[in-house]
């Protein structure tokens, strides 16, 4: 029973780490996307 919830604890850690990793993508996607639009914004606010 203990190597069981040892194993449900890594599980759960590994999902755990994921998240964050998922979340730390996102995250770093978003900002991409702003400073893309802002990019794109002063690209077109200095072309005419």
């Amino acid at each position: 029973k203990r190597i069981l919830s040892n194993i449900k604890l890594l599980i759960l850690i590994k999902n755990i780490l994921y998240n964050c990793q998922l979340v730390r993508y996102q995250i770093e996607y978003f900002r991409f996307l702003i400073t893309n639009k802002s990019l794109i914004g002063s690209v077109l606010i200095t072309v005419p």
